[in-house]
């Protein structure tokens, strides 16, 4: 179960409404008592105090690659480490697709590396990962939602593509 969580987006805004404190409080408390019949996630559309949100108990962040996610790459490490999973708003939904994923592909890649050399586990961060739009497709077209979703597709072939590779380049 995956929360949309747009009012978390500039938490970490010294005018934001809630301290950290409080806020971890009341997403961990939903993490809580929803966590014993389902893994339990939060999605923010906009940039968040993601260290705070990793902090949580949360098993799935989902987040737009332009999120910045790299400003918490230690709490992001840990997180992946302890088994959980970022869904990757990978596909934009607002700006134009393009025709294929290759500038999508760049940017995520580009990511990926700015956080392994954060010392983020390379392997985990492509095991760990699962590809998404960056919003909901509720104002988009048939042609455009099934656009978008191909998008996606095609980067989460690549990312399995490149973790397969991995474990075969290691012997695994």
């Amino acid at each position: 179960m995956v929360l949309d969580e747009p009012g978390l987006a500039n938490s970490m805004h010294p005018t934001f409404p809630l301290d950290e404190d409080e806020v971890q409080e009341l997403v961990g408390e939903v993490v809580h008592d929803l966590s014993p019949g389902a893994a339990v996630g939060v999605r923010v559309d906009g940039r968040a105090d993601w260290s705070m949100l990793l902090r949580t108990g949360i098993a799935v962040l989902g987040a737009p690659v332009t999120a910045q996610l790299e400003t918490a790459a230690a709490e992001l490490a840990r997180f992946l480490e302890r088994g959980g999973v970022v869904a990757w708003g990978a596909v934009p939904t607002d700006e134009p697709l393009g025709t294929s994923a290759d500038r999508l592909w760049r940017r995520l890649s580009a990511l990926w590396c700015e956080l392994v050399g954060e010392g983020i586990d390379p392997r985990l961060l492509r095991e760990r990962s699962i590809i998404t739009t960056a919003g909901e497709l509720s104002s988009f077209g048939t042609s455009q939602a099934e656009r978008a979703i191909a998008l996606a597709q095609d980067l989460a072939s690549r990312v399995f593509r490149q973790a397969r590779g991995l474990h075969l380049s290691i012997g695994a």
